[in-house]
């Protein structure tokens, strides 16, 4: 396990992962599906999302988050989603007749 910085550190400190997972979870991804979307395993996604909140100084990912959105940072690299595969949807399609 790392070391907690003794302050918050400025969102640039982030690494490409670290970022690319806050930006997926911030869409409302579970670590599931952020893996799947970046060939990890959720095990690896939940590591850097509890980095990413180690380095930024905040407990939780919603908090991380939002540090990512306050600072305006998009991600160097976003991966690509399609929310459409199996299980995307939380609401099923609407019925027809």
């Amino acid at each position: 396990m790392r070391p907690k910085p003794s302050f918050p550190a400025p969102v640039d400190a982030l690494t490409d992962r670290q970022r690319q997972c806050l930006t997926l979870a911030s869409e409302g991804l579970t670590s599931a599906r952020i893996a799947r979307a970046l060939g990890l395993s959720p095990r690896t996604v939940d590591e850097h999302l509890a980095d990413a909140c180690r380095l930024l100084g905040v407990r939780t990912r919603i908090q991380a988050v939002a540090r990512l959105a306050a600072a305006g940072s998009a991600p160097r690299h976003r991966p690509t989603v399609d929310l459409r595969q199996e299980g995307a949807g939380s609401m099923p399609p609407p019925r027809q007749g």
